[in-house]
């Protein structure tokens, strides 16, 4: 039984041991989040087509899909251009955009 219990503890003295514990062959794992194509301050923030996130946008439509006449982000605007744009188009566009978010579109 002795000689049981010493290999076993001798096993695992080696085993513990003989591992690599130095950070030199680890490698950092970093994750990027998906960023706006633009941001200014004070001028608000545009992701690639629209003035927001299409993922977002989607929501304010009946369809949840956004209509292909909805106006894109024009980069030779400002940002206060496009979205209001973006406004004048759900106004004349009511019947295209959800009841509970006309409310966005109303003010300018």
């Amino acid at each position: 039984m002795k000689i049981i219990a010493l290999t076993f503890f001798s096993f695992i003295s080696v085993a513990i041991f003989s591992q690599d514990t130095s950070k030199k062959d680890l490698k950092k794992v970093t994750f990027q989040k998906e960023a706006p194509v633009s941001s200014s301050p004070n001028q608000g923030v545009y992701y690639s087509d629209y003035v927001i996130h299409p993922e977002k946008l989607k929501t304010y439509f009946v369809s949840e899909l956004i209509p292909s006449d909805f106006p894109k982000y024009d980069k030779l605007k400002t940002f206060d251009e496009n979205k209001l744009i973006a406004k004048v188009w759900a106004k004349a566009n009511k019947e295209q955009v959800k009841q509970a978010y006309w409310h966005l579109f109303e003010n300018n």
